[in-house]
C-alpha cells in the first residue's frame, strides 16, 4: 500500500486513479445584524434579485449537458425551480425580513434552518438526505446575495479525484459532467441522496464521511479511490497502481459484458431460471436500474411519494406514477408496497390525517377501516394494473 490510507463509507462503487483536487465549498460574507426602519425594502429588493439570479443559474445548468442521467438531473432542477418560484416560500422570506428586521442573508438562513429542522425531526432516513438538497439551493441564494456564486473550477476534470466538504446535487452534477475519476466527501454523499444517484449513473466511485482536513494537505498528490473497500490510498507505490489499473480494466470489461447480455435470461449455475428485479423509491432509481437490464420491479416504496410532497398525493397523481412504471416495464412484474403514513412518520400532514389512530397499521383490516388514503392508493394501483 501507499504512504497514507484513509477510510470512508462507500456511496457509489468503483475504483479510480487520479490526483487529489480540493474544492472548497464557496462561501459568502454574512451581512448580519438588525436593519433600521428604512432598509427592509432594500433587503427585500436584494433578496428578489438573488432569487432571480439563482433561478437563472439553475436554468443554465438544466439546459446544458447530455449525460446519462439527463432525466434525473432535470427532476432535481425542476424541484429547485418550483421552490424558487413558490410564492409562499418567497412571502415567508419577505415576512422574515419585515417582521424580524434582519438582513436577506439571515432571512434565508432562518427559513432554511426551519425546513431542515422539520426534516430531521421527522426521523425519516430517506428525508434526512434531503437536507443537502435544501442546503444546496440555500447556499446558492446566499452566494448570489453577495454576487459570489461560482462554478466548480474548470481544472477539475478526468484526471482528478475531487474532495469536497459537503456534496450537494448541484455540485454533483458539475463534477459528473466534468468526468472526475472519483469523489470524496465529508458529508452529503448518503446512499439515498440525490447527489449519489447522479454519481452512480455516471459510474463515478464515491466515498462519504472522509476527513476533509486530513486529506487537504495532500492536494495534488496521486491517489487511488477504492469505493468497493471504502479506502483512499495516497501516493500509492507502483505495485498498487499496477494492481488497480488491472482492476479498473477488468471491471470495465465485466460491465461491458453484462450490458451486452442485459436482455438475456438469467440462470443459476445449475440451470434454474430466475428474474432480475430492482427495488426503487423513485423514477430516478428506476432509470438507473433499467439501463442494467432489469426484468421487473421487486418493490416500489410508495411512502416516498408522500414524503416528497407538500400534501398527500391524490388518486390521479399516484396513478400517473404507478402506470408510468408499469408501461416502462411492459410485461415485467411490478410490486407496489402500500404506504405506512402514520402521523408520527409524516408530522407535516398531521392536520390532514386528523385523529385516525390506526392509519399506517400493518393489518389490512385496520387500514380499510381507518384510512381513506389507503383506499385511494388501492384504487390508483388497480387502475395502473391495467397497463
Amino acid at each position: 500500500m501507499g504512504m497514507f490510507t484513509f477510510r470512508g463509507v462507500p456511496a457509489s462503487g468503483g475504483v479510480g486513479i487520479g490526483r487529489i483536487y480540493l474544492i472548497e465549498n464557496s462561501g459568502y460574507e454574512k451581512q448580519a445584524g438588525k436593519i433600521n426602519k428604512l432598509q427592509p425594502d432594500e433587503e427585500i429588493g436584494r433578496l428578489e434579485k438573488a432569487l432571480a439570479r439563482t433561478l437563472e443559474d439553475i436554468n443554465k445548468m438544466s439546459s446544458t449537458g447530455n449525460g446519462p442521467v439527463r432525466e434525473n438531473e432535470a427532476g432535481i432542477f425542476n424541484v429547485y425551480k418550483l421552490m424558487l418560484e413558490d410564492i409562499y416560500f418567497i412571502d415567508e422570506l419577505r415576512k422574515e425580513i419585515k417582521e424580524n428586521r434582519v438582513s436577506a442573508e439571515e432571512a434565508v438562513e432562518a427559513c432554511f434552518r426551519k425546513y431542515v429542522s422539520g426534516i430531521i425531526d421527522s426521523g425519516n432516513s430517506y428525508m434526512a438526505q434531503r437536507v443537502y438538497d435544501f442546503n444546496s439551493i440555500g447556499q446558492r441564494i446566499k452566494e448570489n446575495l453577495c454576487c459570489t456564486a461560482v462554478a466548480v473550477p474548470t481544472r477539475a476534470g478526468r484526471k482528478h479525484i475531487a474532495v469536497v466538504r459537503e456534496l450537494t446535487p448541484l455540485l454533483a452534477v458539475d463534477l459528473a459532467r466534468r468526468g472526475v475519476t472519483g469523489v470524496l466527501a465529508s458529508e452529503g454523499a448518503g446512499y439515498l441522496s440525490h447527489s449519489v444517484i447522479i454519481l452512480k449513473a455516471y459510474n463515478i466511485p464515491t466515498l462519504n464521511c472522509v476527513d476533509f482536513e486530513a486529506v487537504r494537505k495532500f492536494s495534488g498528490s496521486k491517489a487511488i479511490i477504492d469505493a468497493e473497500q471504502g479506502i483512499l490510498i495516497i501516493e500509492p507505490d507502483r505495485t498498487d497502481i499496477r494492481k488497480y489499473r488491472q482492476l479498473i480494466s477488468d471491471n470495465f470489461k465485466r460491465l461491458q459484458a453484462i450490458l451486452e447480455e442485459k436482455t438475456a435470461p438469467a440462470f443459476t449455475l445449475d440451470g434454474n431460471k430466475f428474474s432480475i428485479s430492482a427495488n426503487i423509491s423513485n423514477l430516478e432509481e428506476y432509470n438507473i436500474a433499467a439501463r442494467r437490464g432489469i426484468e421487473g420491479v421487486g418493490l416500489i416504496r410508495t411512502e416516498i411519494l408522500f414524503l416528497n410532497g407538500k400534501k398527500i398525493p391524490d388518486e390521479d397523481k399516484q396513478y400517473r406514477i404507478y402506470s408510468r412504471v408499469a408501461k416502462m416495464m411492459r410485461n415485467g412484474q411490478v410490486i407496489i408496497r402500500t404506504a405506512d403514513i402514520r402521523k408520527d412518520k409524516l408530522p407535516e400532514y398531521a392536520s390532514e390525517l386528523g385523529n385516525i389512530a390506526v392509519l399506517g397499521s400493518k393489518e389490512l383490516k385496520h387500514q380499510f377501516e381507518g384510512s381513506p388514503y389507503f383506499k385511494i392508493q388501492l384504487r390508483s394501483i388497480l387502475r395502473a394494473s391495467h397497463h
